[in-house]
Order: C-alpha cells, then structure tokens, then sequence
C-alpha cells in the first residue's frame, strides 16, 4: 500500500514522512487556501528530502498556472479535479483525479480507459467504499471503516498543523498512520 502525506507546507512535515516511509507528499498550489505554498518553497523542500514523490495539488487553479508550476517543479504527479483532467491531452505525470460520490462512476469509466498513468483520489470517508473494487484508489485516512476486503492502492493523510511557526504536533498524524500499518 502506498501513503501520500497532503498540505506540506514545511521542511518539518516533509522530512517526518519521508522518515515514516511515505510514498508522495503533496503541495498545495490555490493561493486561497490555507495550505497554499509559495513554489519555492517546494523547490527548497524537494532539494532537502530525497526518495519521495511530489504532488502538486490545483484546486481551483486555471491550465495554465498548472503547466507553469508543473514545469518548474518537474512534479511527479498532479492532483486535479474531474473536469481539469478530461482537458489534459497528455501528460507524463501520475494523475490524481479528485473525486466525489456524485462523479465516481464517470471518473472510474474514466480511469479505466485512459492511457493516462490515474488513480481515484476519492476526498471524504463513505460506505460507498465498501462497493468498488480500490486498487485504483487513494482514500482518505479515515475511511478505514468502510473497507471491508478490499486493500486500496493508497492512502491520504493530512499534514500536521503546526503549534506555533517551526514546531509540528504529529501526535494525531502518528495514530492514523498506525492504524494502517496494523
């Protein structure tokens, strides 16, 4: 199984997944969200923390800030919704497709016939987990109930938040990723 830390705004949090064996950490890019960080910052970050993969997260993004940063970066991957996605003629980067219970069937469609390198990024726990086949997915850390024998091909964490500026409590984080190492 493969884990995916989300948010990384800092040094701090990058360093500790890839100490905990982490496969890809992802960046936030849409300049309203709290979890917004400035491109080089990555580039500084990405220089520090060899052996993960790097994810740029384009929410509310327009294509071309997407190309920009992407190129700059030399991303591993891109983490976009639906609609972005079907507007990529091609691309050399693993795909993250933001998905929602109202879209699921169409981006699965999607996914299995897409010469794309994609996978399900599905947002927020639900039982409608427990009737898809998940080796196409990443799921939220908290959906673990809702799977029943089935294994996903991944797993989304949410960063930690920071106590005051340098200083992480990992404490919560710690306890979700046990719960899947079991």
């Amino acid at each position: 199984m493969l884990y995916k830390l989300n948010n990384v705004t800092n040094l701090s949090a990058a360093r500790w997944a890839a100490a905990e064996g982490f496969d890809y950490i992802s960046f936030n890019f849409d300049k309203s969200n709290i979890n917004y960080i400035q491109p080089m910052e990555v580039l500084n970050i990405c220089k520090w923390v060899p052996g993960l993969k790097f994810i740029g997260d384009f929410s509310k993004v327009d294509f071309s800030y997407i190309n920009e940063i992407h190129q700059m970066l030399l991303l591993d991957g891109l983490e976009i919704d639906f609609e972005t996605v079907k507007n990529l003629e091609n691309s050399h980067s693993k795909i993250f497709i933001k998905s929602t219970q109202e879209n699921i069937n169409e981006v699965m469609n999607f996914v299995n016939i897409s010469k794309m390198d994609c996978v399900i990024n599905f947002q927020k726990e639900s039982k409608i987990l427990a009737s898809y086949p998940l080796e196409k997915w990443f799921i939220p850390s908290n959906a673990k109930q809702f799977i029943i024998n089935n294994i996903p091909l991944g797993v989304n964490f949410d960063s930690a938040n920071e106590i005051e500026p340098g200083l992480l409590d990992f404490e919560e984080l710690n306890n979700a990723l046990e719960c899947w190492k079991v």
